[in-house]
Formats: structure tokens, sequence, C-alpha cells
């Protein structure tokens, strides 16, 4: 495992642990660093130093629960995201985002989510249309084989499908994977387009083999709100508009602390794609 694979296990090692009082050493140990160069060389190979790399998570973390978890005090979504004290949480959240986060949960921005840039933009959820219907749905745990890479989702995305795919083949396997899963990590209306996550994910069998240079991860069991698209590839942001703006107010549910993902059926090159589109609810 390379360098930049390490990082990126000592990354979701930190993220899994938002809430929590993170130790450094543990995170380099998680990774297999000595505890004693690991800050050099995290901010070498990632361009922020841990720290910034928690705080940052945390920040972004508490802007999406601000946006869709209306129900949650601001007090109680500070001390959930790591903050100290609801002081810290206030201070530090204005320095990133300019306003309050009482302001901000009001802002109709805040509620675009993972939409196009124009729905962002526009602060407006996109009108119900009949090319989309939502349903609720229970999900069973699944066991993942997966590559993540980091970047601007269109380029990221890609990215993390060739590796997957180049593993998965060199294993020995002659076969795609019958089903898989990608994961958006990140809002990019609130993360820095460089900085977004996306995994591409193999969905194994209870006892099939890890492939070599994959991560093996486990999907939890979840009841979703789910959405299904099969059209266009570059048409598709489309769903999660409809997901995000239309599905999940009529709902009136509210999204679990986890990311929404993308179920395929088939994995193709093609101009066209069918997927079904994910949001764990809160239980």
């Amino acid at each position: 495992m390379d360098y930049s694979d390490r990082i990126g296990e000592a990354k979701r090692w930190m993220a899994e642990r938002l809430g929590e009082r993170i130790s450094l050493d543990e995170a380099a140990e998680a990774a297999a660093f000595s505890k004693y160069h690991f800050h050099r060389i995290f901010a070498a190979v990632s361009g922020e130093t841990p720290a910034a790399f928690i705080k940052r998570l945390r920040l972004e973390k508490s802007a999406g629960m601000l946006a869709y978890i209306r129900s949650a005090p601001v007090t109680e979504i500070a001390l959930e995201c790591g903050f100290a004290t609801p002081s810290a949480f206030a201070r530090d959240f204005k320095a990133r985002f300019g306003v309050t986060p009482r302001a901000y949960r009001e802002r109709p921005a805040a509620i675009a989510g993972s939409g196009s840039p124009a729905a962002r933009a526009s602060g407006q959820p996109p009108e119900a249309t009949a090319d989309f219907s939502w349903t609720i749905r229970r999900v069973e745990p699944m066991r993942l084989a997966e590559a993540a890479r980091e970047g601007r989702y269109d380029r990221a995305a890609g990215a993390a499908w060739s590796a997957l795919m180049r593993r998965w083949f060199s294993s020995g396997r002659t076969r795609a994977p019958e089903l898989a899963v990608g994961i958006a990590w990140d809002n990019p209306g609130v993360t820095d387009e460089a900085r977004c996550r996306y995994s591409a994910c193999a969905v194994l069998g209870e006892a099939e083999v890890v492939p070599a240079g994959l991560r093996e991860t486990i999907l939890p069991a979840s009841t979703c709100l789910s959405v299904s698209w099969r059209g266009p590839r570059g048409d598709y942001a489309s769903a999660y508009e409809y997901l995000y703006g239309v599905a999940l107010p009529e709902s009136e549910s509210e999204p679990a602390d986890s990311p929404a993902f993308e179920l395929y059926r088939s994995i193709t090159r093609g101009p066209s794609v069918d997927v079904d589109l994910y949001l764990p609810l809160a239980e």
C-alpha cells in the first residue's frame, strides 16, 4: 500500500470519529505510520494538516446537519460534531461560512444539497416531475471492495471506478461485479471540489476474497429513501435534485448521519446508466 492509500486509511479512521476526541498518535498507528513523522507526511500528501482536516470535516458535517436535520438544536449539533463548546463551534463556523450556524440554517441555499450547481446557486428545490418517484426501502448490509479517490467528482469518480476495475480484473476475475456501489462522501456545495471524496465499490459475496489493492468495508443495514434513474449518464444529477429537493421533504423524514450512495446493477462505459440512489434515513 502506497503513501496515498495509507493516508486515506488515516483519513477514514479520523472521519469515523468526528464526534470523539481524536488522537493523532492513534490515527498514525491506524495507517501504520510512525507518530513522529505522521504529521509531516499527512500534510505533504494531503495539502492540509491532520488538525485542519479534522476541523474541516467537523464543520462540513455540521453544515449538513443544520441543513437537513431541522429538529436538532444547534448546541446538540456542535457537540455531536466534536466541538468542545457551542461558542467554539459558532466562532469556527462563522469563520468558515461567513454566517452563524442559526443564520446558515435559515438560508434557502442550505437546502439545495447535493444537486446540480444551478440548483445550489438558486437555492430553490426542483419542481416535482413525472419522470421521478420515490419509495422507502430497507437495505441489508453489503460487504464491499473499495477504491477511493479525491477531487472534482466528474474526475474522481472516473478515477475510482477505473482503479476498482483494474484491481478487480487483475485478481483473475473474468466478469465485472454483479452489483456495485458508488459513494460521494462530500457535498460539493460545501466542500472544496479538490477535497471531495468518492468511493467506487464492488459488492462481494460473504466468503469472496477481496482483490489485492482494494479495501474491505461494510455498508451497514439502513432504511433508505430511494429514487431510480435509467437514462443518459450526464443527466442523472437531476435525480439527486429530486431526491433532496422533492422526495426528502415529501417523506417528512430526516437523513441519517451517513452519506447517500448509488447502487449500480451494471457497470458500463456507455452513454446510459442504470442506478438507484439511496439516502439513509434516521431511525
